[in-house]
């Protein structure tokens, strides 16, 4: 029994040495080896585009509906910035290149509408931003189940339906008859192009821009935010005073009272 239990170990077959053994590739390696042959799209070429492997001569047209999306917040958008540049420097004709939508009160701009105008201008720009990335969402969507013929169709209509509803929300708040009214038409634009974005962005497995575009909609509310409370802070006189902000004020008195003091002081030796 020795004899056949030594035969049946010593022909029993080795297992393979794991110096000669190579791993079975994982899914990470083979995508990255699939993506290390990707090809890199150019400005004009869209990522989705060359993906799926959308002829070239579609790109440009893809591209430029796409950009198309923002044409809204920068022609109703861009009147109200340079209506605040104009009245932040003003020249002899500085009223000739604002638009007659923009009303043009006599005097100088006070410190609300200058704070409100300002923020409209950078909920303005917000808007284009979350335009540009629903419409890129919607673009790839499309590309997956149509061709780029009835994509481009349909980006053409939804840039159409972005200016139209741009336009409704604006004139429903009175953005056209008072800049100041601009800023709530923005936020509301804003707000329901983010909502948007990120219902239509669970049907696509692309998930670069949902971060940028939750930041870029923070960094507008926060800005909007602590403008606000130093706006209360500042121009209303029956708000509380911080005692922090007390104080400070009375640092900075003390400050400049001291720093003349020592100017005038240095004049008279001069004299």
């Amino acid at each position: 029994m020795a004899m056949a239990r030594h035969q049946t170990g010593a022909s029993s077959p080795r297992p393979p040495s794991s110096s000669n053994a190579s791993p079975p590739p994982t899914p990470s390696s083979t995508a990255t080896a699939r993506g290390s042959t990707t090809l890199h799209p150019s400005i004009l070429q869209p990522r989705v585009a060359v993906v799926l492997n959308v002829p070239p001569p579609w790109h440009p047209w893809l591209f430029a509906l796409r950009l198309l999306s923002c044409l809204p917040a920068v022609w109703w958008g861009l009147p109200s910035a340079l209506h605040l540049v104009m009245r932040l420097y003003p020249g002899p004709n500085h009223y000739t290149i604002v638009p007659t939508f923009i009303s043009q009160d006599e005097g100088d701009l006070t410190p609300h509408a200058l704070i409100e105008s300002a923020l409209a201008t950078i909920w303005c720009f917000a808007c284009g931003y979350l335009s540009f990335f629903f419409t890129d969402c919607l673009m790839s969507r499309w590309l997956i189940n149509y061709t780029p013929q009835a994509t481009i169709v349909r980006l053409l209509t939804i840039d159409a339906v972005n200016a139209y509803v741009t336009l409704t929300v604006l004139s429903l708040f009175g953005g056209f008859n008072d800049p100041r009214l601009l800023l709530p038409g923005w936020i509301s634009i804003a707000t329901t192009l983010t909502v948007c974005y990120h219902i239509t962005h669970q049907k696509i497995n692309i998930r670069k821009e949902t971060s940028t575009s939750i930041n870029v909609f923070s960094i507008a509310s926060y800005i909007s935010m602590v403008t606000l409370l130093i706006r209360m802070l500042i121009y209303q006189p029956d708000y509380p005073t911080i005692p922090l902000i007390a104080r400070v004020r009375w640092i900075w008195q003390e400050g400049m009272g001291i720093a003349l003091r020592v100017k005038g002081s240095i004049e008279r030796v001069e004299l």
